[in-house]
């Protein structure tokens, strides 16, 4: 039981950090691509912030996938670089005990992590269609 939760807490710490990481890249990414825009129009500081705050979960959708991917890599290649999984095989675990606890990790996370993200691409194809809908009818009307 302990090698579970030393796994679990290895991939956990990985993800954390990666998806710090991941996060102020994308997040400070966002703040370069609106100050141009939001210094030419003098907006205010509280619509600014409105702004910022309102575009926390695309990027959380954005954040999430690669997060968990390094994380997972990250603490693999920790514990592979240690040499931690070739003496746990010696030890007689094998690898899909080994890694039971990262599966778990990932089957718990995936829906919390990929919603957002699922219901952003959704969100953004409805607009496309709607805008292709409203084309096609434009055309239709003009002639």
């Amino acid at each position: 039981m302990t090698i579970r939760w030393y796994i679990a807490r290895e991939v956990l710490l990985a993800f954390a950090i990666s998806f710090l990481f991941f996060f102020f890249i994308f997040f400070l990414n966002q703040i370069l691509l609106l100050a141009e825009e939001l210094l030419k129009r003098k907006a205010p500081p509280e619509e600014v912030l409105l702004l910022l705050l309102y575009s926390v979960p695309a990027i959380l959708a954005l954040t999430a996938p690669f997060a968990s991917l390094l994380g997972l890599l990250l603490s693999v290649g920790r514990l592979a670089g240690d040499r931690e999984i070739l003496a746990a095989q010696a030890g007689g675990i094998r690898h899909f005990t080994l890694f039971l606890p990262a599966l778990l990790l990932g089957a718990l996370f995936t829906p919390v992590l990929f919603l957002p993200m699922m219901s952003y691409c959704l969100r953004e194809r409805l607009i496309l269609a709607n805008f292709t809908v409203r084309c096609y009818f434009l055309r239709q009307n003009s002639n």
